[in-house]
């Protein structure tokens, strides 16, 4: 009797051995067995991240390179409206004398254009083209006067004042600006006269 007795403590020490060590056991043998991470899982996604932190940066230097072109452009409009508004105030009195010289004649045309079907006549200051035959600002060179027709100002930068072109602002390169006195080479009776301070 005292050997079951004996038989049956054992048996119960060892159950409760294993029943105090299993739970601990079971998740290293777990662990041990779980299969790793698949390589080509993890190759695709580090390709994955690598290919998004280059896209990221093109859009940075995208955003930096337009955020610098659109400053650039900024401070040449600046410039630029400066530049034309000195140049312009230096024409002013030439400008002045062109509308007094031919105020007179202008008014006799309008007379006449009073008695014609549909009010209107023909320029005669600039022979019903539209456009004189010189430019007051650059002299009918056709040339930027700021540049000399380059394009380029001091240290190789655009200049302002006709943007990189090269060419008179004011004549758009022709050498020619628009007649004052007609409107594309017609002067109507109700049409505004000629501004006497030269158009900005």
């Amino acid at each position: 009797m005292k050997g079951f007795v004996r038989v049956i403590q054992v048996f119960l020490v060892g159950w409760a051995a294993y029943l105090l060590i299993a739970p601990f056991a079971a998740p290293v043998q777990a662990e041990a067995t779980a299969p790793g991470p698949d390589p080509e899982v993890v190759a695709a996604k580090a390709a994955q991240r690598a290919a998004y932190e280059l896209e990221t940066q093109a859009r940075i230097q995208n955003l930096a390179r337009i955020e610098n072109q659109r400053n650039h452009f900024s401070r040449l409009t600046t410039q630029g409206e400066e530049i034309r508004t000195e140049l312009l105030m230096a024409k002013s009195a030439a400008w002045s004398a062109l509308i007094t010289t031919n105020w007179q004649a202008y008014q006799n045309l309008r007379q006449k254009a009073a008695g014609l079907p549909g009010e209107r006549i023909a320029c005669t200051f600039c022979d019903g083209r539209g456009a004189m035959d010189y430019c007051l600002v650059c002299g009918h060179t056709k040339q930027c006067v700021t540049c000399n027709g380059s394009g380029k100002a001091a240290f190789n930068e655009t200049c302002p004042t006709c943007r990189g072109k090269g060419i008179c602002y004011f004549c758009f390169g022709s050498g020619k600006m628009p007649c004052p006195f007609c409107d594309d080479g017609t002067i109507y009776l109700s049409m505004q006269p000629p501004s006497p301070q030269i158009p900005r």
